[in-house]
């Protein structure tokens, strides 16, 4: 027999149906998005009818039909005479840069052929500021109304304009200079209305072939009553009497002067009237337009387009809006049977639903329940807004917003339901509020009674705060009411006069404690000499500043004896290294000179060279430890002197080389091409370089390269020396630097354990640092020396 699915399992399952249902809800949703972007963003994209003309991407469209033939009647009125483009046509400055107009007189200021201005708003505009530049009077021929008068020197500087043209009247550009308008005016004036020429003939260029016939489905007349200016894409003697726009499907009718409309598009007649009012101010007077879209679309433009693309994805986004109902609907009800199946387990054996076999809660489910809540909430918000923003940065490519969406829906809709199945169940376990910060809150309150009835010292602290803060607030109040009673400021004065006594007790006992603290951070930084100044201190304060110097005083006695046994130490360790040279001469002595007889016996021979080895390498050993304790009983004398570092390390490369190539290293130095001096005792320099260069003599893998690297910048002077260790380097770098410690954890090698130590040491005694490094199989030493010019 088949086993029957565990409770476990079928909640996976519900969990997982409902993960696809929410995934396949917000692809259908984002499906639905990425397809009325493609749709130029229309709004009303459900609407009954499939027609697009009856679409607000339609009408959206049509609008911005109607602005550009507008603009472009306009820019033909200020361009054109007599339907052609006209460029010895006049343009006031003034009038063209703040009313939009050219009128062809020059009527306010400077005149400017415009074919001209076209020819220089190309060029550019030069010019420069100058001084000492002569005045000069306008010519004849202005304009009555203008005003003659001298140019305005500007505290004595001109401007040096590189006139490309001249105005229609006059020399130069300021001979106009008057005062209505000064050198400033004019060449502000001249700059503006050149970069607004540029922009209006580009746009004149594009819109008259843009509104052509042959490139757009869109037909219009418009007529302008004020300067009787005709704009037409429609080439028909009888446009106007054959009512002819209304042969081409969509059109519209607007009579300014005679405030009719008309139109057979879906639009009411507020929205004609809207467009009646809304085109007339682009017009000195009334006008009138005929517009129409031809519906047989024998052209492809942006409108036949955005046709397509309308019946091409309008299906779509109507069947993604309904999936994603669906969707949604179904998740709902798989959230629900995961609601009232959350926390529920079955009693073995039992085959029937349990109500009563109490909850399941888990791990997360203890946090406590405002934590939980922000955590949730937060993420969650935040997965959704980036999500969003990563979905709609590639909107316009399908594929890949299914995928950041999809994947972001997974990811989000899975973190919320944890977190939603997790306060379920607190619920049904009722430890919602049992598990809050708020209930904690409220628990660890209950320190007041265990004040009150634990120890007799902690009561008596309790009920003294307690009694002090209720006669300050008493005291307040009695005060605040006898003024107010009363109509008497005195009590006011008295009430802030207890006040400001409570508050300079207040000051005082947090400038005690501060002065405590500090001393008490000075103690903690090892500074034991100075102690707390109890002379100021009063209270539980004078009592805490004189236990604080009692224990700095046991403190300072243990340090003095710690420092006598480290000295005694290493005193020990010299006076016995001493003893211990004294014999351990002559036995190299005699070794040397059994080594100069001539021994026949091979064995015996054998045996001096052992003695000749081990003598030696207990000699340097006695060496190295008189010279690690005299460095740190600071038994040990300096002679700094100036140093070059380059040619230190280039000696140093020279000494090592044979040892180097019996150890099979191949050494790599790199050196600058300056000087590098530095302040140091040449001698103990030359044996910190020693040790680190022996050290990888013993340490490093055969076979590898060995690099030195000198370099100097303008305020240091830094080496460093990097090997690959032969043995891995299990431990912290700090640890190399310790005494006896050496990176052979067999110790099969020669050496002491003392060599990056004592290197370490008398480089900080000549005022260096020593860094070490350790990455993997990697060994890096670098000193630091201050550099000196």
């Amino acid at each position: 027999m088949t086993e029957k699915t565990s409770p476990n399992s079928r909640k996976a399952i519900l969990v997982l149906i409902e993960e696809i249902f929410i995934v396949l809800a917000v692809l259908c949703l984002t499906t639905r998005a990425v397809s009325v972007a493609r749709m130029d963003n229309s709004e009303n994209i459900l609407i009954r009818t499939p027609d697009f003309e009856r679409s607000d991407l339609f009408r959206a469209m049509v609008e911005d039909r109607l602005n550009e033939i507008v603009e472009s009647s306009h820019l033909k009125s200020n361009f054109e005479r007599s339907g052609e483009f006209y460029g010895r046509k006049i343009v006031d400055l003034a009038d063209y840069v703040e009313n939009n107009r050219i009128s062809g007189q020059q009527t306010r200021s400077v005149g400017y052929k415009l074919s001209d201005l076209i020819h220089w708003s190309r060029k550019g505009l030069k010019y420069r500021y100058v001084t000492d530049r002569n005045p000069a009077t306008a010519d004849a021929g202005m304009p009555d109304s203008f005003e003659e008068g001298n140019l305005s020197d500007g505290e004595n500087s001109a401007i040096d304009l590189e006139e490309e043209y001249s105005p229609i009247h006059g020399r130069s550009l300021f001979d106009y200079s008057n005062d209505t308008y000064n050198d400033e005016d004019l060449l502000k004036l001249l700059e503006q209305a050149l970069i607004k020429i540029r922009e209006d003939y580009q746009e004149y260029q594009e819109l008259g072939v843009e509104l052509e016939s042959s490139n757009t489905n869109v037909r219009f007349f418009v007529s302008d009553y004020a300067n009787s200016g005709i704009c037409s894409n429609i080439d028909s003697s009888g446009f106007l009497e054959d009512d002819t726009i209304k042969t081409f499907g969509q059109y519209l009718i607007l009579d300014s002067r005679n405030l009719e409309y008309e139109s057979n598009m879906r639009v009411d007649d507020a929205y004609l009237f809207g467009l009646l009012t809304k085109y007339r101010d682009s017009f000195d007077g009334n006008y009138y337009l005929e517009f129409a879209i031809d519906t047989t679309y024998p052209v492809v433009d942006s409108i036949s387009t955005a046709r397509t693309e309308y019946l091409r994805y309008r299906p779509v986004v109507q069947a993604a809006s309904f999936g994603a109902m669906f969707f949604f609907i179904a998740a709902f009800f798989c959230l629900v049977a995961l609601t009232i199946s959350a926390g529920r387990r079955d009693i073995p054996g039992n085959q029937e639903d349990n109500e009563d076999n109490g909850i399941v809660l888990l791990g997360f489910d203890h946090v406590k329940t405002e934590l939980a809540i922000i955590f949730f909430a937060g993420l969650g918000i935040a997965g959704m807004l980036f999500f969003a923003s990563a979905a709609y940065e590639v909107r316009m490519v399908r594929i890949k917003a299914l995928v950041v969406a999809g994947s972001g829906a997974a990811l989000i809709n899975l973190f919320l339901l944890t977190g939603y199945l997790s306060f379920v169940r607190r619920i049904k376990a009722g430890t919602l509020y049992k598990d809050s910060v708020t209930n904690y809150l409220l628990n660890k309150m209950d320190y007041i009674s265990s004040a009150l009835s634990g120890s007799v010292s902690k009561a008596y602290i309790f009920i003294r705060e307690l009694i002090f803060f209720l006669c300050l607030v008493a005291l307040n109040l009695v005060l605040f009411y006898l003024g107010y009673e009363n109509m008497e400021n005195s009590f006011y004065i008295i009430l802030a006069a207890v006040d400001v006594v409570f508050f300079i007790l207040i000051l005082s006992s947090a400038i005690q404690r501060s002065s405590i603290l500090s001393a008490v951070k000075e103690f903690s930084r090892g500074n034991i000499s100075g102690e707390v100044n109890t002379s100021g201190l009063k209270g539980e304060n004078a009592e805490l500043g004189k236990a604080i110097n009692s224990m700095k005083e046991g403190m300072a006695e243990a340090l003095e004896s710690s420092i006598k046994n480290e000295k005694l130490k290493a005193d020990l360790i010299t006076n016995v290294s001493h003893d211990i040279k004294t014999p351990l001469t002559s036995i190299i002595n005699y070794v040397g000179l059994l080594k100069a007889r001539n021994i026949e016996d091979e064995k015996a021979r054998e045996y001096i060279e052992v003695l000749d080895q081990k003598s030696l390498r207990l000699k340097n050993l006695t060496e190295d430890l008189v010279e690690a304790s005299k460095i740190t009983s600071g038994n040990i004398t300096l002679e700094p002197a100036e140093l070059d570092m380059k040619m230190m390390v280039s000696q140093m490369e020279g000494e090592v080389s044979e040892r180097f190539e019996k150890a099979g290293l191949t050494l790599v130095t790199s050196l600058p091409g300056e000087e590098a001096y530095i302040i140091a005792d040449g001698r103990r320099l030359f044996r910190v370089l020693d040790n680190l260069y022996g050290n990888v003599s013993k340490y490093a893998m055969l076979g590898t390269r060995v690099y030195a690297d000198l370099s100097a910048d303008e305020t240091r002077v830094s080496f460093s020396l990097k090997n690959i260790s032969a043995q891995p380097l299990n431990i912290n770098a700090s640890e190399l630097t310790e005494r006896f410690i050496r990176g052979d954890v067999s110790r099969s090698t020669e050496g002491s354990g003392l060599g990056l130590s004592i290197a370490e040491n008398l480089t900080k005694l000549m005022g260096g640092k020593f860094i070490l490094d350790l990455d993997g199989d990697l060994f890096k030493v670098t000193l630091e020396f201050e550099r000196i010019k």
